[in-house]
């Protein structure tokens, strides 16, 4: 293969590549000092979102509509969650009543 050919082979794989699907992106939301951080997150659908319990106690992460999901993360643990269709969704603490936080999915 000449090199000329495989440099227009490989900047038309980098063009298919950059044309596709954008790839799943990784978010992390930590749990600490009884709070969220950040308490608001904007993602794509695909995407991942990790909370992390950075706490000594246990928490949950209850999201609307999606109850019993990550409902008990406990000290040092955490809970994965892939982002489906669009849309806002809160969550919060079952513990801790004044731990809330949105995730939305554009």
């Amino acid at each position: 293969m000449t090199r000329r050919v495989r440099s227009v082979l490989l900047a038309g794989l980098a063009i298919a590549a950059a044309c596709g699907e954008p790839a799943a992106r990784q978010h992390r939301v930590v749990m600490e000092a009884v709070g969220y951080a950040p308490a608001t997150l904007t993602v794509a659908a695909g995407d991942t979102v990790t909370w992390v319990n950075a706490d000594p106690v246990p928490h949950t992460v209850t999201l609307a509509g999606h109850e019993g999901a990550g409902d008990h993360v406990e000290a040092g643990a955490e809970f994965r969650w892939v982002a489906e269709g669009r849309g806002t969704l809160r969550y919060t603490c079952r513990y801790h009543g004044g731990m809330t936080g949105v995730v939305v999915v554009e």
